[in-house]
């Protein structure tokens, strides 16, 4: 089993690459309308995270890496699905060891084989659409935006830095007239 940082990524790395020849990426070009929307705003959010609100995570993080027993600089798991892993192959190509894409029951495969519980290794990322439940439809429902009647999903953004040290919200978009926009950011948040 991998104990550091170094054997840890490389182990990850190697992984998804299995993974990623073994169940292909879909490819932009096959993608619906609505998909690649969405494949956008994941983009968008991805790029966004890597530019702004993601490395001054990293430095809270890494301040407190000898305290807690964390690398400093950990290696960043981005997990997501779809459109999300097509974003992820476009903006991340070439940047495997810094940043592995993964959907979260791939992680959770290789998390079984090399274990890391108190993220001394890594931070996770986790960004994706999904349908809403009936209570975060209502959330549509209650917006005032003509969006809000078109086909709606809910961005989940989970930014997890290590036990105890989180954040993330739910937002709710809207698939209309072939484009997706946005109803009511961050209607659920949390930190910690």
């Amino acid at each position: 089993m991998p104990t550091s940082r170094e054997e840890w990524t490389a182990a990850l790395v190697s992984f998804a690459a299995k993974k990623h020849a073994d169940e292909p990426i879909a490819l932009r070009s096959e993608f619906t309308d609505e998909e690649e929307q969405q494949c956008r705003i994941l983009g968008g959010h991805l790029l966004s995270w890597l530019e702004d609100w993601g490395p001054s995570m990293m430095a809270e993080r890494n301040a407190q890496a000898a305290i807690q027993g964390w690398d400093e600089n950990p290696h960043v798991v981005y997990l997501t699905a779809g459109p999300g892993l097509a974003a992820a192959e476009d903006i991340l190509a070439g940047a495997e060891d810094d940043v592995t894409w993964l959907t979260v029951p791939q992680f959770q495969e290789f998390l079984a084989l090399h274990p890391d519980e108190k993220q001394a290794h890594h931070c996770i990322l986790e960004s994706w659409l999904r349908k809403p439940t009936a209570e975060e439809a209502a959330e549509g429902q209650s917006a005032d935006s003509a969006h809000a009647e078109g086909s709606l999903w809910v961005h989940h953004d989970h930014t997890l830095m290590g036990p105890s040290f989180t954040r993330g919200g739910l937002s709710l978009w809207s698939y209309r007239d072939e484009k997706m926009a946005l109803v009511k950011e961050a209607f659920q948040s949390w930190f910690s």
